[in-house]
């Protein structure tokens, strides 16, 4: 009997137990826990490590009232791990053991859809919203799934049900505003898009809306949108998926996991964590410079400076230790140094994006702005997308007279965020530093309606009240 016959039967006795209100541990032998098909050897060491200690868990808490917890740990440590037949396996007998287990439904799913099997991937999620009816990611994922099988009203109503549980869910508006464009209703997608840029700023976002004007005829519209690249999605709230990336045990997810640690705020997690895995794999340089960083955002410079020269030691060339250099001797107002690990930086990776931020950043610390404005270019050049830096880069625009890029800097932070107060006063400040106190007036009326009690708004039309004065003009 072929693994698919076996599952179908397997389901097929579930639900029918479900659907009778069993909730009793179910009679049929549980099975050893498996083995990797590609042999244990093959393995890095800390997945094996981490494999083996799940199994373990598993065969020892057989017929146990926690057995249901073991195998779910064992299915997630293979899925984390990428070994996804031994996950699927290791799933199925998760809901076999408690039929209400809705994250092993949801995981089960989950590495269903990475398989490519999109309907037993819908069939396993709603499996999961059934039984754990207040988890919205259950909902949204399956009706990204019936988008991808083309089903658009089964989709919307997945995603509809995710808002009623959590009415702001980013993910399940995306998903709605992609059923309207696949059912040729651009001007809802748009609506929604629209009212969600101002929430999340992603420039995946932009493409999606980019695609309903064009289905709008607003092609130059369109165009304007996509003139700074594409980000990959946003990455939405889903504590039972970090669950299962943070079962990885390989060198990459580790580092992954440091990332996504770092990114969330948990510093003191991700520098623990770090430092473990430096245990597995020591001297390894990303792994450091994480740690440095970590030690950074603690307030930990000396700490961080010590990290980073150790790593230097390691390997000179790696330009990423030469940018997390520069800017700590930046933080210490030492622009000496900050100056020659940038340009070392910058030389070692023209491509780096943070290089070119970082090389800018410190001609500005020196007053030198027309080369700190080329800096920035050459970073949004590379695909830097930071709505912050961006209104640095403006602002170096305007102060070195490129007064129509410096507008297309603002207005495209506007575009995102149409109620920014620092890119409402900055286009107000454009047209004043170019004399076209007209333009600052209607700027300053539009800046007044988006953003009344924005004290940057509020000191920048001050400024163009008085040079209006000065001028014996009437003020805005």
């Amino acid at each position: 009997m072929d693994r698919s016959t076996l599952h179908n039967i397997l389901c097929g006795g579930l639900i029918g137990l479900l659907l009778s209100g069993g909730c009793e541990k179910p009679a049929e032998q549980v099975p050893p826990p498996p083995s990797p098909s590609m042999g244990m050897d093959s393995l890095e060491a800390g997945v094996q490590a981490a494999i083996q200690s799940a199994i373990e868990q598993a065969r020892s808490a057989t017929g146990t009232e926690s057995a249901d917890d073991a195998w779910l740990r064992l299915a997630m440590t293979y899925h984390g791990n990428e070994l996804l037949d031994e996950a699927c396996e290791c799933y199925r007998i998760t809901t076999v053991l408690n039929p209400d287990r809705g994250q092993a439904w949801y995981g089960h799913g989950l590495a269903l859809a990475d398989r490519g099997l999109s309907q037993e991937a819908f069939t396993a999620f709603a499996q999961a919203q059934s039984v754990a009816p207040h988890y919205a990611p259950a909902a949204w994922t399956a009706g990204y799934v019936l988008l991808e099988l083309d089903r658009l009203q089964d989709a919307r109503s997945r995603f509809e049900s995710a808002l009623a549980i959590d009415e702001d869910s980013p993910a399940a508006r995306i998903g709605l505003a992609r059923v309207a464009l696949s059912d040729k209703q651009p001007e809802l997608a748009a609506s929604i898009l629209e009212s969600l840029r101002l929430d999340v700023s992603n420039t995946y976002l932009d493409l999606l809306l980019a695609k309903a004007y064009r289905q709008q005829g607003r092609i130059a519209e369109a165009a304007a949108l996509l003139t700074e690249g594409v980000q990959d999605p946003p990455r939405f709230n889903d504590p039972w998926a970090d669950a299962v990336l943070n079962h990885g045990a390989s060198y990459e997810a580790c580092v992954s996991r440091v990332d996504r640690l770092l990114g969330d705020g948990a510093v003191r997690d991700a520098l623990a964590l770090a430092r473990e895995s430096l245990k597995n794999y020591p001297d390894n340089i990303p792994l450091l410079n994480r740690i440095s960083v970590a030690q950074a955002n603690l307030g930990q410079r000396d700490q961080a400076l010590r990290t980073l020269k150790r790593v230097l030691r390691l390997d000179e060339t790696s330009a990423s230790t030469h940018l997390n250099l520069s800017m700590q001797y930046q933080a210490a107002n030492d622009l000496t140094r900050a100056r020659r690990h940038a340009q070392q930086c910058v030389k070692l990776n023209p491509t780096l994006p943070d290089g070119h931020l970082q090389m800018g950043r410190v001609h500005m610390l020196n007053q030198e702005i027309t080369p700190a404005a080329a800096s920035y270019a050459r970073a949004f050049e590379l695909g830097v997308q930071s709505v912050e830096e961006r209104l640095v880069y403006a602002n170096l625009l305007t102060r070195t007279g490129q007064f129509e890029g410096s507008l297309r800097q603002y207005r495209n932070v506007l575009q995102q965020q149409p109620a920014n107060g620092q890119a409402l006063a900055g286009v107000i400040d454009v047209f004043m530093v170019s004399g076209n106190l007209e333009q600052a007036g209607k700027a300053a009326q539009i800046a007044m309606a988006r953003a009344p009690e924005h004290p940057t708004v509020r000191q920048v039309i001050n400024s163009l009240q008085s040079r209006i004065r000065q001028q014996g003009n009437i003020s805005p």
